[in-house]
C-alpha cells in the first residue's frame, strides 16, 4: 500500500510539473503574440515558427476568431472542421490565461488535452489561442514511474475528482 501511495504521488507530481512548464511556455508564446501587434502574414510566420518546435505539441499553436476563422502553422496536419465548437475554443473563450481543457477526443480522433485562452492581442478581434498536447506524453510519465507490478493508473481530474478513460495502457 505505502509503495502504490508512494509511485501514485511521484506520478502527480511529475504530470503537474510537466503540466506546468507546458502552460508556461504557452503562456510566453501568448504574451510575446499579444504585445506584438503582427499583421495577418507576421502572425502566419509565428505559427509555422511554433510547429513541430516541442514534440509534446508538434502541431504548434494555432487561433480561432469569434467569426470562426482558423489558423494553424501550414505544415500542421491539425483539421479543424468547427472551431468555434472545438473543445478547446469552447474553453479558451472562458479564460484570459493559458488552462487546460478536461481530456477530450479532437476532430481528428486523438485522445488529447488543449491548453487554450483568449489572445487580446488589440485587434479588437475576439480570438482563441490553443495548443494540444497528447495524453501519450502523460503515459510516458505514468509508464516511466511505475513501481509496482500489475498496478494500474487512473487519470484523475482535480477539479471533479473523476477518472478519465482515455484508452490508453493499463487504464490511464
Amino acid at each position: 500500500k505505502n509503495l502504490l501511495q508512494s509511485s501514485s504521488s511521484s506520478q502527480t507530481a511529475k504530470i503537474k510539473s510537466w503540466l506546468a512548464e507546458k502552460q508556461s511556455a504557452f503562456a510566453a508564446a501568448k504574451s510575446a503574440i499579444e504585445v506584438s501587434g503582427y499583421d495577418q502574414a507576421t502572425l502566419q510566420k509565428v505559427l509555422d515558427k511554433y510547429y513541430g518546435f516541442d514534440s509534446d505539441f508538434q502541431n504548434g499553436l494555432y487561433i480561432a476568431t469569434a467569426d470562426g476563422q482558423y489558423m494553424k502553422a501550414t505544415d500542421s496536419t491539425k483539421t479543424e472542421k468547427d472551431p468555434l465548437n472545438s473543445e478547446w475554443y469552447k474553453h479558451g473563450i472562458t479564460t484570459i490565461n493559458m488552462s487546460i481543457t478536461d481530456p477530450y477526443e479532437d476532430s481528428d480522433g486523438n485522445k488529447i488535452i488543449s491548453a487554450s485562452g483568449i489572445l487580446n492581442d488589440g485587434s479588437g478581434q475576439i480570438k482563441v489561442i490553443g495548443a494540444d498536447l497528447s495524453l501519450n506524453s502523460i503515459t510516458t510519465i505514468v509508464n516511466s514511474s511505475v513501481s509496482m507490478d500489475g498496478a494500474a493508473a487512473f487519470l484523475i481530474n482535480n477539479n471533479d475528482d473523476v477518472a478519465s478513460e482515455n484508452n490508453l495502457p493499463f487504464g490511464i
